[in-house]
């Protein structure tokens, strides 16, 4: 007959005229005959056909292990979880879960759901989800009005399917679970509520097949089994039984009161009159942080979930719960996988899961959580969510980062684990939460030193440099890092020969970390020896294969492309280092350097607003921003970014001297009285004796005698305990340059210093 079977075969049974359809006759009800390669062997045959083999040779998964594909967002959502909610969620709003939201962000918690308000009233498994558990064609659907059988033949391979539940209210199993009714069903199995007679009437759930025929769902469930047996994590949901009646086997899992993240987004839509109204990126983001412990708890114990998404997040009050393991596996396991279509990676059907594709379905996640993420089970079915269609991406740049990285398809470029994910979570969650609430959210990076601003006269902040950016901190897993620790004081310069020496005598080995600590002392010492910038960069160039890849050589490279003044490379290699730590600050202060340094002021005042907005204890930030902008007439913005800096800092000299700069900048035309006075203000607060003073106080002089002349009318003014005369400014400055003059060594310097006093003093120049 053929492995096709179409509607229009006749029924077997003697006397009957009706057709097959969907395996069954549609006058006498009879099934139709199950082809010989089907039956007694292989899938289909039963629970009790003996063990259950599900290796499909031709690979370690096969297609029909995955799911079907997630619900739309427009579309009824029943929850493959423990609990079925409301179009409406009940929430309470307002105060900070500082365990949720790790005190960054407020995340409203979900109030606890009577049980009993759960119940299915008509538990049924929507057509559209009806599908072979052998080949993934639709089954039970409507024809002709007449609707669709829930338990049948597939008509397209013959196997057995049934969707009705095998609980039905007041079934009590094994004399202790009272079944209520049905919560929930999913791709494996129903989910009924039910109570525990033996322990003070406690809500419980039971977990049972959906298609007790299908070899796929009942493995699924004896690994959800074998898997909860030895799971004990506050994160995930517990398990307490196991028990077995004739229409199958059920696990008994504790009752969580909450709802899905699939629900509250769905309420979130209500709400926004049937509009999608994803999570603020920052919220999503504290869903996923609250719930990676217990992946990484599944990790540690050489476990991957396989199916994470929105759906098997509960959320309950001020705590999240992962739920369903079935398709839980143990590394290296080859069997089939399940998962859902949308979230899962894409190397699963050739290699099977790993932590980096565990990894992928929290990032497809969290794309769901945070954007209208239409296609994501099509179109856009792997990789990260096109720019494009976003412009959130646009506006938090670290997210379109964590995205990319995180959903490479490339899983050697992926995140390798869960706390390497979480690091870089929780710095994408300060960005995304700052720029939203208007206020900082700094953090210490654990991956960079603090920034490099030298106290005192020497503090270099007045222009772009390298010699702000942080450090890598050395990595504690490198051969040589206790070596390099404990490296004593030395000076500039002198670190590389006593590096090179041990390595010599075998002290220590050549590892990346030497060699990167003796690049940075070239690059220390190349202010004074410019033939030191040669040597770190043959030092980096002889870096190959993954060494060459280490984001680590990628920051030193860009440090030693910014000495030589090389922008586009030292661009190419911070941008790098940000792609693989999007949630870091450093790499973006690196990259606002860069843009300065090249003249491209716009692009580099964006960059310092970026991190001065989370952290504005990046000093240089501020100080960065504020000549970017001044640099592009924004004399005001400028004067605010300075204002920052706070009083105590020992930069707030070097503060009152930006701003003095700023409003004298020359710009298009004369500078007015206003700019003028302000000026003189933030000069006045400098120490009258420094070097700095005498060069900003001849500024200002001169900046108001160009006012004077102008014909501004000044009287009554003074500046820096000047009046805003002609006379009197002449001979201020004239003071200036001769004080100035005294500074300088003899020579070229003294001599121009003593002429422009000459010049500008009231009985020569006119």
């Amino acid at each position: 007959m053929g492995d096709q079977i179409s509607d229009a075969i006749v029924c077997t049974r003697t006397g009957c005229s009706g057709t097959i359809v969907e395996g069954y006759c549609d006058e006498c009800g009879r099934a139709a005959a199950m082809p010989a390669d089907r039956a007694g062997t292989g899938p289909g045959t039963g629970l009790a056909d003996g063990p259950i083999d599900v290796h499909v040779p031709t690979g370690r998964t096969r297609r029909d292990a995955t799911s079907a594909p997630a619900p739309k967002a427009d579309a009824p959502v029943e929850d493959a979880a423990i609990v079925v909610v409301e179009s409406t969620p009940a929430t309470v709003g307002g105060r900070e879960s500082v365990g949720l939201g790790r005190g960054i962000v407020e995340v409203a918690s979900v109030s606890a759901i009577d049980p009993r308000r759960q119940v299915l009233a008509d538990p049924l498994v929507p057509e559209r989800d009806r599908r072979c558990a052998w080949c993934d064609r639709l089954v039970g659907q409507s024809k002709a009005g007449r609707p669709g059988r829930t338990s049948g033949f597939c008509p397209s391979c013959r196997h057995p399917f049934d969707f009705e539940p095998k609980l039905h209210p007041g079934d009590v199993l094994a004399g202790q679970y009272e079944v209520a009714g049905c919560l929930a069903h999913g791709g494996l199995g129903w989910v009924y509520l039910a109570t525990d007679r033996n322990v003070s009437e406690r809500w419980v759930v039971l977990k049972g097949i959906i298609d007790a025929r299908s070899p796929d769902a009942r493995h699924a469930a004896l690994a959800e089994r074998q898997f909860l047996a030895t799971v004990e994590h506050p994160e995930i949901v517990k398990i307490y039984n196991f028990l077995a009646d004739a229409e199958g086997e059920y696990i008994v899992m504790e009752y969580v009161a909450g709802m899905s993240l699939t629900a509250l987004l769905r309420g979130r839509r209500d709400r926004n009159g049937g509009l999608p109204d994803p999570f603020p990126p920052d919220v999503a983001i504290a869903y996923v942080l609250g719930i990676l412990p217990a992946l990484g708890y599944l990790h540690d114990r050489g476990l991957v979930y396989c199916d994470f998404k929105p759906d098997n997040i509960i959320h309950v009050v001020d705590r999240l719960k992962l739920i369903d393991l079935g398709g839980a596996r143990r590394l290296g396991d080859p069997s089939d996988v399940f998962g859902t279509v949308g979230f899962q990676a894409p190397e699963i059907a050739e290699v099977g899961p790993s932590i980096q594709s565990d990894l992928y379905t929290v990032l497809r996640t969290l794309a769901v959580l945070c954007l209208d993420f239409r296609g994501y089970t099509t179109r856009h079915r792997f990789g990260p969510p096109p720019v494009d269609e976003y412009p959130i991406l646009r506006e938090f740049d670290s997210l379109r980062r964590l995205f990319e990285r995180g959903l490479d398809a490339d899983p050697a470029r992926r995140f390798q684990s869960v706390a390497e994910l979480e690091t870089q979570l929780l710095g994408v969650l300060r960005e995304c939460a700052a720029v939203r609430a208007g206020e900082p959210r700094p953090g210490a990076s654990t991956v960079f030193t603090p920034e490099i601003v030298a106290l005192g006269d020497s503090v270099q902040v007045d222009a772009p440099t390298w010699r702000v950016l942080p450090y890598p901190l050395i990595s504690p897993s490198d051969p040589a890092a206790a070596y390099l620790v404990n490296l004593p004081p030395a000076r500039v310069g002198a670190t590389a020969p006593m590096i090179e020496a041990a390595v010599r005598d075998g002290q220590i080995l050549n590892t990346v970390e030497a060699m990167l600590r003796r690049v940075r002392d070239h690059l220390d010492a190349s202010r004074s020896d410019p033939e030191q910038l040669q040597h770190a960069l043959r030092l980096l160039a002889g870096a190959s294969g993954e060494v060459d890849r280490d984001w680590r050589v990628q920051w030193y490279r860009g440090l030693a492309s910014l000495v030589a003044g090389q922008s586009d490379a030292a661009r190419g290699a911070f941008s790098a280092v940000r792609g693989f730590l999007p949630g870091e600050l450093a790499p973006v202060l690196a990259l606002a350097v860069t843009e300065e340094q090249s003249g491209a002021f716009d692009a580099a005042a964006a960059l310092y607003r970026r991190v001065v907005a989370v952290d504005p204890g990046y000093q240089s930030a501020t100080f960065g921003l504020g000549r970017c902008l001044a640099a592009g007439g924004d004399v005001h913005g400028s004067i605010d970014a300075y204002e920052r800096v706070p009083g105590g800092s020992t930069l707030r000299e070097h503060a009152d001297a930006a701003q003095a700069r700023a409003l004298l900048r020359p710009g298009a035309g004369a500078i007015g009285l206003d700019a003028v006075i302000a000026a003189a203000r933030s000069v006045d607060r400098l120490p009258v004796d420094s070097q700095r003073y005498e060069e900003l106080e001849f500024d200002v002089l001169l900046a108001a005698l160009g006012a004077v002349r102008s014909g501004t009318d000044t009287s009554g003014t003074a500046v820096l305990g000047v009046a805003m005369e002609e006379r009197a400014l002449r001979r201020a400055l004239e003071r200036n340059r001769r004080r100035m003059a005294r500074r300088v060594p003899d020579g070229a310097p003294r001599v121009a210093m003593v002429d422009a006093a000459n010049r500008i003093r009231p009985r020569t120049l006119w």
